[in-house]
């Protein structure tokens, strides 16, 4: 499809995409303030993710962003205003960080164990050291 392309290709117009978003139907169930806030919201996370990482492209933002558009749904259900929060940018991008490192059949046992200590020892409240541009950014989403 155009848009798998676009996305592999780290040319993807969120913005776009989301206004045409019929087939989810979320317009329909929020009502229009409420979607407004909600895309305000989504396209505050797709900048923030820029921001955090320039370097991430368009297919892992999408990754996260799944993460991002259940907690707004949620959000919709309890009643709330849409906001974006760096807590919720956090844990949403530690699904491409790690995930994909994770399932990557190219990445030996031993640097996988290496990444997981490092998560447990962050969550733990320690400071362990980093190797790499991945595990700092893994860092710094925890915290």
């Amino acid at each position: 499809s155009m848009l798998l392309k676009d996305i592999q290709k780290n040319n993807f117009n969120f913005e776009g995409f989301i206004e045409k978003e019929n087939f989810l139907c979320i317009k329909k169930y929020m009502g229009v303030p409420l979607f407004q806030d909600y895309l305000k919201s989504m396209c505050n996370f797709f900048r923030a993710a820029r921001t955090f990482d320039e370097c991430i492209t368009a297919s892992q933002i999408w990754q996260a962003l799944r993460n991002y558009l259940i907690f707004g749904m949620i959000v919709a259900m309890s009643g709330e205003k849409q906001t974006f929060h760096d807590a919720i940018l956090g844990f949403s991008l530690l699904y491409p960080y790690t995930d994909n490192y994770i399932d990557d059949p190219n990445i030996s046992k031993t640097d996988k164990d290496t990444f997981n200590h490092m998560i447990y020892a962050t969550l733990c409240g320690e400071e362990p050291s980093v190797s790499d541009e991945l595990q700092r950014k893994t860092k710094q989403s925890i915290n």
